[in-house]
């Protein structure tokens, strides 16, 4: 499940990094995060265990993204972006 949600939600997750920033996608895959934990926590079923754990790696993929990209652009010393 995470290997598929990664491949899925990766490039999804670096295009909303690029249009809120990565201090609002951060935020927003916790809140994501949060809720699965939050939902997986009182699963009645296994589906709907899996459809928490679901939720739960997409927020994580995305804050994930998020750290590595706010990570990246505060390395000293790495090439200029091109301008949009």
């Amino acid at each position: 499940m995470y290997g598929l949600i990664s491949v899925f939600v990766s490039v999804p997750a670096g295009l909303m990094i690029r249009k809120v920033g990565e201090k609002a996608a951060l935020t927003g895959g916790l809140v994501v995060v949060a809720l699965g934990l939050a939902w997986l926590s009182t699963a009645g079923s296994v589906i709907g265990a899996f459809g928490a754990r679901a939720l739960w790696l997409t927020g994580y993929r995305c804050a994930f993204i998020a750290v590595m990209t706010a990570a990246i652009n505060m390395t000293p010393g790495r090439p200029s972006q091109p301008a949009p």
